[in-house]
């Protein structure tokens, strides 16, 4: 069970539990508009007065309306701005409208039932990481409106000391978004969450939890084939990961913040209040939902379902535009601009002409569309930033005893509006059909990163949030980033001219791994953005004819609306902002060695008692400096087993990815290395040239069969740190060469530590062998020790053993003198049952004894 946070008492910092059924709903008509009200249930639990807190906790309604048979059907939710939940003028009730006319074929005297169901802030919650950890991984199902999928765990985050909901604001990858907020009853997201218990956590002393959370908003949709749709919250990133600390107070998104967090269970609630209403009157009337603004466009977006009401006027509705900027002298546009319906396929122009009496002038003829009831209607060819009107007037059918006439020309209602408030007809004076177009385009949040992920994979990704959404291009201008701010021709590295050829086929490929975008070039050919984020890359591949982004440098986008022609956009009006370059943070674009190959080996002897090299490959390049992201490996012998010099021996791998033996790196005098055999879990990366990708964790090769010797392991690549395809480095990558010798027939010299103690009245020689190599491949050890005037000589022997056991030899010098004294030392090996000397280079240890 989760805590409940703010308990039952009443509190304006927290929501409290609430219980839905003690709202009571009800529904009337006012001609095509249903009213559906809402109050709080006569009960000494709840007054009336928390009518205002029970609102707050409604995150959206979900409607359903049928008539008669339920056959025919519709879906809205409280998140468009026409069907929001309201006040009612006197303060006592919330209320949401719609218009019934949107149920296809409806007639007077049809019965409509609505079903309201609630998402809701139930109350509880927690500000516990642990008691959310176990609460998400619980059944938290509910309904998904509006098909049969659950939502497994929903739940609206609240800032409980700013007492509003928390979204996501802008948001640059998963895990870097900043909050935005929500608090109008019915237009409230909320969040699927999971945990992430495998994110990275960057905190040094967590305690706390680690989410991937879904932003979701219940909108109403535009689309044929479903009447609402859950959006995501951000366009780039549909799912942010959320860190919060636990501290003292509760959860905090930083550490050491001010900022308490709880997470609150959603519900999903269905009114039970019998909810059904009698049309008595229906008129032609259309609704305002929404509204795009270009500079020399308006759309509007326009709900209507009069089909069934104008059937003796061809279903036309007859428009007008005028330009109201002048309010005292409104100018009538209509014919002057043009006019068609966008959200039909194909677009229809609308044409122009006259209503039946050849009254009021020019009319834009508007055809209903059967079973259409969503519309975009563009007015364009307009001026920019002016104040347009739209007016809408209809044939209305009328109908007396079975027999349908054609009425009276008159104005269409505004279903949005309220009824018989005076201003409920679609006429000039109605401002909710009145729109401005835009003076100029802004650009806002503009951002830019240096893209990098491999080496032909880079260039820069920019981002911009425009208020204008056609009818402009982007001009983008690449400089070195000022101190001053100032950004003179000085400072400038790319003109837009510049970067719209940087889009070329090969440079395209190259960017994006792909054919797919040969004929791209955003900055020449895009004319329309979307709300929201806009996001084109620039590519910079080091190879091609491109120019380039060197690396050593900051650079500064700045990002400008022009025209068709390349001027940008602009208007003298005074209130116009003066400037109209974009500009984005300053982008670091490294040029410092990155990359790391490290190819380490070791000596061993199989049960064969062949010789094997065991190397140990492994590849870093975050940076990508690595010219095509390949390397090749090579194992060069540079002496023999009796430590005598060898050239022109070296190991690697053919096209065919097989081992031969060459004279130098580019396969001169190749000869297959028959007598080697290639194992363990690398061999396969082991190619010609190898994928740095294949050998980011450590893989293991073994050589088995080289000829005894010391060999160098070493790798051969091309480096480009600066990205413009001329490598500073080419060859062998000597800071990373590694030597190894085999241990079949020589033992590896280290240093041996002489010291002398008296024990039992007889000195004891101890010589401690240290950093020697392959000890155990002694088959015997003898020391002769003689004083310098050669009055004591002493010969040791079988020494091997001891040696091999506890890596030092211990002496006992009967009789010894006091003086100086020299120890020679003698090993051998055995090899197919021949004894064989180890060649030292110091065979004498000195000592003395006082």
């Amino acid at each position: 069970m989760v805590s409940l946070i703010g308990g039952a008492e009443r509190t304006t910092r927290v929501s409290r539990k609430v219980d839905m059924s003690a709202l009571q709903w009800k529904v009337s008509m006012v001609n095509n508009v249903a009213e559906l009200t809402v109050s709080v249930r006569q009960s000494p639990s709840y007054p009336a007065d928390m009518l205002d807190e029970f609102m707050k906790q409604i995150l959206y309604l979900d409607v359903k309306a049928t008539y008669d048979d339920g056959t025919v059907t519709r879906r809205f939710s409280s998140n468009g701005g026409t069907y929001s939940l309201e006040k009612t003028p006197d303060g006592t009730a919330y209320r949401l409208r719609w218009d019934v006319t949107l149920l296809n074929g409806i007639q007077v005297g049809s019965k409509v039932k609505f079903e309201v169901h609630c998402y809701y802030d139930t109350g509880f919650g927690t500000m516990d990481s642990e008691v959310l950890k176990t609460d998400i991984s619980g059944e938290n199902q509910i309904y998904k409106a509006p098909g049969s999928a659950k939502f497994e765990a929903a739940y609206a985050l609240q800032d409980l000391l700013n007492k509003y909901y928390v979204t996501i604001g802008q948001a640059t990858a998963e895990d870097s978004w900043s909050t935005g907020s929500a608090s109008t009853p019915g237009k409230i997201p909320f969040f699927e969450l999971s945990l992430a218990d495998n994110a990275e956590v960057e905190a040094t002393d967590w305690n706390g939890i680690q989410l991937n959370a879904e932003g979701l908003s219940y909108a109403n949709s535009t689309s044929t084939n479903q009447d609402t749709t859950w959006w995501p919250l951000n366009n780039l990133y549909h799912k942010v990961l959320m860190k919060f600390y636990r501290e003292t107070g509760g959860m905090k998104l930083q550490q050491g913040a001010n900022l308490n967090y709880a997470f609150k269970k959603v519900g999903y609630y269905t009114v039970t209040d019998p909810l059904t209403a009698e049309v008595e009157t229906l008129i032609p009337s259309m609704t305002h939902t929404s509204s795009v603004r270009g500079l020399d466009y308006l759309d509007y977006l326009i709900s209507c379902g009069s089909q069934n009401l104008l059937t003796k006027s061809d279903q036309t509705i007859y428009l007008k535009l005028y330009d109201i900027t002048d309010r005292d002298n409104p100018k009538d546009v209509t014919g002057e601009a043009k006019a068609k319906i966008t959200s039909l396929n194909p677009e229809a122009e609308l044409q122009t002409g006259t209503n039946s009496e050849g009254t009021g002038g020019t009319y834009y003829k508007w055809k209903l569309t059967d079973s259409v009831t969503d519309y975009r209607i563009r007015f364009y060819d307009l001026k920019p930033g002016h104040k347009y009107a739209m007016e809408a007037y209809a044939y209305p059918d009328n109908k007396s005893g079975g027999i349908v006439t054609t009425g009276s020309f008159t104005a269409v209602v505004d279903a949005g509006a309220e009824q018989g408030s005076g201003v409920d007809k679609v006429v000039q004076a109605n401002t909710n059909y009145q729109l401005e177009t835009q003076k100029s385009v802004t650009l806002k949040n503009v951002r830019a990163s240096y893209i990098n992920k491999s080496y032909q994979q880079k260039g820069l990704e920019i981002n911009f949030q425009p208020d204008v959404y056609e009818g402009y291009k982007i001009a983008c201008y690449i400089y070195k980033t000022p101190t001053n701010n100032q950004f003179d021709d000085s400072l400038l590295v790319y003109s837009n001219e510049d970067l719209k050829k940087q889009y070329t086929s090969e440079s395209n490929a190259a960017y994006t791994d792909s054919n797919k975008y040969a004929d791209y070039n955003y900055l020449e050919k895009t004319t329309s953005y979307v709300a929201g984020d806009n996001t084109f890359w620039i590519p910079f591949p080091p190879s091609g004819n491109t120019k380039k982004l060197p690396g050593g440098e900051n650079y500064t986008v700045v990002l400008r609306a022009v025209d068709e022609n390349g001027n940008v956009l602009n208007t003298t009006d005074a209130d116009r902002q003066e400037t109209f370059e974009f500009i984005s943070d300053g982008i670091a674009v490294s040029k410092s060695a990155s990359y790391a190959i490290t190819s380490t080996g070791r000596a061993s002897v199989d049960s064969n008692n062949k010789n094997v090299l065991n190397l140990a490959l492994l590849a870093s390049d975050p940076l990508y400096q690595i010219v095509d992201d390949k390397y090749s490996l090579f194992v060069k012998q540079i002496k023999d087993s009796n430590g005598n010099s060898v050239t022109g021996k070296i190991l690697g791998m053919n096209a065919d990815g097989e081992l031969y033996w060459m004279t130098s790196e580019n396969g001169t005098g190749a000869v297959k290395a028959t007598d080697v055999t290639l194992g363990g879990d690398g061999s396969t990366s082991w190619k010609q040239d190898i994928k740095v990708a294949d050998t980011t964790f450590k893989k293991e090769i073994t050589l088995t069969g080289v000829p005894s010797g010391t060999y160098e392991i070493y790798t051969v690549a091309d480096i480009d740190l600066d990205a413009d395809g001329k490598p500073e480095t080419s060859g062998i990558l000597t800071s990373f060469k590694k030597t190894v010798q085999t241990v079949t027939d020589s033992v590896t010299e280290g240093h041996i530590y002489a010291s002398t103690v008296l024990a039992d009245g007889k000195w004891k020689l101890v010589l401690r062998f240290s950093g020697w190599e392959n000890l155990d491949k002694v088959s015997s050890a003898m020391c002769l020790i003689t004083n310098s005037d050669l009055t004591y000589q002493s010969t040791f022997a079988d020494l091997a053993s001891s040696l091999i056991q506890n890596k030092k030899i211990e002496l006992v010098l009967d009789n010894a003198p006091s003086g100086d004294y020299v120890v020679t030392l003698n090993m051998t090996t055995q090899k197919n049952g021949i004894e064989q000397p180890v060649t030292l280079k110091n065979r004498d240890i000195t000592f003395t004894i006082n």
